[in-house]
């Protein structure tokens, strides 16, 4: 009864997958802002996969399940390729970025969180961005 990732990044256009391993029903309901096509598909136990796909960039859309409160995920939908998720250590690489300057967000789940974008200049291919989140009132 969970999503898996359950934070994933995406290029607009891409079709994302959900699959119900469980042996219980679960939907998938997308709270997504811009994509302009609501989702919400009941998924019983042992059914087909249910496609999506974000047709805007949208940095974060929410799909969660109704039928468990618990259940959620976030798709980031880029028209670029040039994003990742953290690792457990929350360290990450963007490859192949071209040379230049560069402004770099980080999200969190915990929307109280605030994080500033942070300027980068990659040079030589290698380029390092810090992010600190604060707990308003902190």
């Amino acid at each position: 009864c969970k999503y898996v990732p359950h934070v994933v990044g995406v290029r607009v256009g891409q079709e994302i997958q959900f699959k119900n391993s469980d042996k219980t029903m679960h939907n998938v309901h997308s709270l997504s802002a811009k994509t302009g096509k609501p989702f919400n598909r009941g998924m019983p136990a042992g059914s087909p996969n249910a496609s999506y796909m974000l047709t805007k960039p949208e940095v974060m859309a929410k799909m969660k399940c109704d039928a468990h409160p618990w259940m959620s995920c976030y798709i980031g939908a880029m028209d670029h390729p040039f994003f990742a998720v953290t690792g457990t250590a929350g360290m990450f690489s963007l490859e192949g970025l071209p040379d230049g300057e560069y402004e770099v967000a980080a999200w969190h789940e915990l929307s109280m969180l605030k994080s500033d974008v942070v300027k980068v200049t990659v040079a030589g291919g290698e380029g390092s961005a810090s992010f600190v989140f604060i707990k308003p009132g902190s």
